[in-house]
């Protein structure tokens, strides 16, 4: 039009205003802005209020907010287009009090605001959760009628979602006139946010229904509602949908909540397949997604790459530094999480300040954690010291893995009791009234520790606690919260919610949902990540083909599903009171139902104990097998703790594919004694194996005794510990009778041996209904002579994997006359690149360094490398094995205190014993 010397009119102008406005983000409309205003300043429209009008608005979607201002002061006149153009400018900008002072100085003018007006000191409000005042504005817009605009409805839908008030949400859209697509999307997504998944699902199909066609962002909507209920089946058939019935091509945004999606429920891998898969560059936030998912279920590995990408991207958040930091923290690798923190350093990166707020009666109250400059502070931690000391009584117990800093515990719980949200919830529980939801807002995620302790604080208090942080919405009320835990995965949860009030679980759904929140909480765990694969192959894990295709290399699957049972010996060592000055020693130190929460199990809630197994000996045997008690008023003169049965709880087979029944043996504590001081020949065992089977089978003497002694004195062996076995085998398989199940035994070194033997007697004499048997044991001696182990190779439903690590030389004892059975696994943990060299016989024995070894072999290839996220500081749990450039301290796992306790008289003595109720 200039080049054919038309002059610009006061209509051509606007309209190459919008058409700058639109073009922002190319980098050839940098100067555009002001050129079109000089040339607009030179014609006779310069001081036109819609010209200048046009060019503010402009300028603010370019984002050049002092030019925008600077002409907005210079306007000799202005109308309601002007000041909305500044204030839109400014909302879109984030400057939210600059954007509320224009509309206080609109107001004081008298200019007539209008419907855009309103939207968007309305989203202001919202963005800021100013509840009250956007409440103001809305009354408002009642009396001037423009609440029935669907751009002010949208954003008061907005508004009262994001401020925790999700039932206003849907009464404004209920009652809205006249709604466009921009309400239904609002309503889509403040049903996401709030879980409330059935209900984001219901808007959708009447959305379609009134005619609407869904855009990207209803996608986006739908997806976040999947993603926070944990719907993938629902998750991946909306991805197809908008493609091939919309014809919406999936953007960034919608890979990243597929990704969020996948993380949630523990398919990490899957997730990682999918970035792969993007046709275009992956951006920071589904490598951030994938980061978060990663946090939730320690996985450190996949956190590093996620993180490395992150990085790669250009990206400065200081989040994604503390998230690769904290996930190394939850897994243990204390040193590399301090080495993310000093990257973080050095790339000159900053770590946000976590804040949290809560708005009442007119003022905004801001904390940070362990912030004692409110006026208030003192009432504030007194109340929630007394609150806490309620909490504790009803189960809480601070989740201190969630701290990164590798620090005593009493630091760490100091350090968690004051995160910023629960001292807004202190001042909350002090000013907002009774019967009124205490509204905490949070512009960073609620770490799990906080998640957990605000449930306990709603069942303490009795009140209703709604809680925002960046990523949904949590109402918390009676002990439970809106999101049903599916936001976090903390170990300390899964505790706490089996020994509380709090274990009635996530909010009801359909049993495919329950299967996927199981998985979710469970892949977390540092030995067992990916549940999925054991719940499908557990028949071709626990055996079914003797292991054939799966041992060189090591299957991932079997490596996990080994330590799984791994722990459960290992626990067999750890639950003994092997305190010789207690009266109790040789019993349990612990109680059957939170035993396995107790002993350091990964996961303790598969299983739950329904047995303990007492044994006793007729012959003699070493000290480092039968503990006895220097007391003359011990608990028992016969009998040992000797090992537990256990079976699958409801969530354990949702996760493992069906009820799985365990029979744990230990073995002797000090490892080689038997070795001198026991010479037993080999005994009949044709009690063991069914008459027929085998000429003459032979077990060696003294095992065979621990099995099948019995005293009709003692209190806890009456029944032999074969009897107490197999009695709780025949009654867990007639309770089980319509189940599919499985039995597992395991054992390490003479539990080992204790493991072969009653493994081969289930079998031989019927015990399994045909049911599968498998046995796991690790560093076992040789039990019996070639008929015994020709009576085993002859059992159809037994199955036994023997794990010898190379170095060890338990496994070539006895010699004369003793054969090897089932199938061997040879590991090598004298090439681990962690452990001292020259090693010494009670490393190479040590059950953990067995699990180390399981962890890491890599068979016939030769070499190690850890392909499980196991942590190496377990390997000196009781021994001096890793190399000291590890600073991890020998033997450190002791009883605390050795089982000593203050009494109320003020002087220490050993712990009573804990009843087996």
């Amino acid at each position: 039009m200039l080049a054919a010397a038309v002059p610009p009119t006061d209509r051509s102008i606007p309209s190459a205003a919008k058409a700058v406005a639109a073009a922002a983000d190319s980098s050839r409309s940098a100067l555009a802005p002001h050129a079109l205003h000089g040339l607009a300043s030179k014609t006779p429209f310069a001081a036109d209020v819609f010209v200048g009008s046009a060019l503010l608005d402009m300028y603010a979607k370019c984002g050049n907010l002092p030019d925008a201002r600077r002409l907005f002061d210079e306007m000799p006149d202005r109308n309601v287009v002007s000041w909305s153009a500044l204030i839109g400018g400014y909302a879109d900008a984030g400057m939210h009090h600059a954007s509320l002072l224009i509309f206080r100085s609109a107001l004081a003018e008298a200019v007539q605001v209008n419907d855009f007006t309103v939207s968007c000191i309305v989203r202001v409000c919202a963005a800021a959760t100013l509840f009250e005042l956007g409440a103001q504005v809305h009354a408002r817009s009642l009396k001037t009628a423009l609440d029935a605009s669907p751009f002010v409805g949208s954003s008061l839908v907005s508004l009262y979602s994001k401020c925790g008030l999700v039932d206003c949400a849907y009464r404004v859209f209920s009652a809205a006139s006249e709604r466009n697509l921009g309400i239904w999307n609002a309503v889509l997504i403040a049903s996401a946010q709030h879980g409330h998944t059935a209900m984001a699902f219901q808007r959708f199909t009447e959305m379609q229904t009134a005619g609407f066609r869904p855009n990207y962002i209803t996608f986006l909507c739908l997806l976040t509602a999947c993603s926070h209920a944990g719907l993938v089946d629902d998750g991946k058939r909306y991805f197809s949908l908008m493609k091939k019935e919309h014809g919406i091509e999936p953007q960034a945004e919608h890979y990243a909540a597929m990704v969020d999606l996948l993380g949630r429920v523990g398919r990490i891998p899957e997730a990682l397949e999918l970035i792969e898969s993007m046709p275009m560059e992956p951006p920071d936030s589904v490598w951030g997604a994938l980061l978060m998912a990663c946090r939730m279920f320690k996985d450190a590995d996949t956190a590093a790459i996620a993180a490395k990408r992150l990085f790669e991207t250009g990206s400065r958040s200081s989040g994604a530094h503390m998230l690769l930091s904290s996930t190394y923290a939850a897994a243990g690798r204390h040193v590399d999480a301090a080495l993310a923190r000093k990257a973080m350093r050095d790339a000159g990166v900053r770590k946000e300040t976590g804040l949290s707020w809560l708005e009442a009666a007119g003022e905004v109250h801001t904390f940070v954690s362990n912030c004692r400059r409110h006026p208030r502070s003192t009432e504030i931690y007194s109340l929630l010291e007394k609150v806490g000391a309620k909490m504790e009584a009803a189960g809480y117990v601070a989740d201190t893995a969630a701290v990164v800093k590798d620090v005593d515990m009493d630091e760490k719980r100091a350090t968690l009791g004051y995160h910023s949200e629960r001292l807004a919830i202190g001042l909350g529980l002090l000013i907002v009234p009774e019967g009124v939801p205490i509204r905490v807002m949070k512009n960073l995620r609620v770490c799990d520790d906080c998640h957990n302790a605000v449930k306990y604080l709603s069942k303490c208090t009795g009140r209703v606690v709604v809680l925002r942080d960046n990523r949904r919405f949590h109402r918390f009320e009676d002990g439970l919260c809106s999101c049903g835990d599916f936001c976090c995965c903390g170990d300390n949860d899964i505790k706490a919610q089996k020994k509380s009030y709090l274990a009635k679980g996530p909010l009801a759904r359909n049993k495919a949902t329950q299967a996927e929140t199981l998985h979710a909480k469970y892949s977390n765990m540092s030995s067992l990540r990916g549940f999925g694969n054991i719940a499908r192959k557990w028949r071709e894990l626990n055996g079914v083909n003797h292991w054939k295709g799966l041992l060189d290399p090591l299957d991932v699957d079997l490596r996990k599903n080994i330590i799984n049972y791994g722990e459960l010996s290992q626990a067999a060592y750890t639950g003994l009171n092997r305190e010789r000055r207690s009266r109790y020693a040789g019993s349990c130190l612990f109680r059957r139902k939170d035993f396995l929460s107790r002993v350091d199990v990964s996961n303790p809630n598969l299983y739950e104990i329904t047995k303990f197994i007492y044994a006793m000996c007729t012959v003699s045997l070493p000290d480092g097998f039968m503990v006895k008690s220097l007391s003359k008023a011990a608990w028992s003169k016969q009998s040992n703790w000797i090992g537990f049965v256990a079976v699958a709880t409801d969530e354990g087979k949702e996760v493992l594919g069906r009820r799985d029944v365990v029979v744990a043996w230990r073995g002797t504590i000090r490892m080689l004694e038997w070795m001198d001081d026991l010479d037993i020949s080999l005994a009949s065992a044709s009690e063991i194996v069914r008459p027929g089977s085998a000429d003459d089978p032979r077990v060696h003497g003294g095992w065979l005794s621990v099995y099948t002694s019995t005293d009709p004195g003692s209190q806890y062996n009456k029944q032999s510990a074969r009897c107490q076995v197999l009695n709780e085998i025949k009654r867990l398989q007639e309770v089980y009778k319509q189940e599919e199940t499985s039995i597992t035994i395991t054992g390490h070194s003479l539990g080992a041996a204790l493991a072969t033997i009653s493994a081969t007697d289930i079998v031989s004499n019927g015990y399994n209904n045909s049911c599968p048997v498998s046995a796991f044991v690790f560093g076992s001696p040789r039990v019996g002579n070639s008929d015994f182990q020709k009576a085993f190779d002859g059992a159809e439903d037994l199955r036994l994997l023997r794990v010898r690590n190379s170095p060890d030389v338990v496994p070539n004892w006895p010699k004369l006359g003793y054969n090897d059975c089932g199938t061997e696994l040879m590991i090598d943990t004298g090439e681990s690149p962690y452990i001292k060299t020259p090693g010494n016989p009670l490393t190479w024995h040590d059950m953990e360094c067995y699990m180390h070894g399981v962890a890491g072999t890599q068979g016939s290839n030769g070499g190690f490398q850890l392909e499980v996220d196991r942590d190496i500081a377990l390997v000196n749990k009781h021994e001096d094995a890793l190399k000291h450039e590890y600073s991890i301290p020998s033997s450190w796992w002791v009883v605390e205190n050795k089982g000593m306790v203050k009494g109320k008289d003020g002087r220490w003595h050993l712990a009573d014993h804990e009843d087996d109720d």
